[in-house]
């Protein structure tokens, strides 16, 4: 999984160049006051059914259940 990321990174993930990058910190200061944001990084939690005994321990979490954590890098 880490392996595929590595290799897919360049493609989905791109900061922001140029003039773009004042563009985009002016869409996040008028979304949030927030100034100099060039991209923010959200995370969520997506159930799934419990897969193999062996496999229990990573997806398994403390509330009960079973998920996947997902990341998505953004900018506006």
């Amino acid at each position: 999984m880490v392996m595929a990321i590595n290799v897919m990174l360049k493609k989905f993930i791109i900061w922001p160049m140029g003039a773009r990058i004042q563009s985009v910190m002016i869409g996040f200061r008028s979304l949030c006051d927030m100034p100099n944001v060039m991209g923010a990084i959200e995370g969520t939690r997506i159930c799934i059914t419990k897969l193999v005994d062996f496999l229990e321990d990573y997806y398994y979490h403390k509330i009960g259940g079973y998920d996947m954590v997902a990341q998505a890098v953004v900018s506006n």
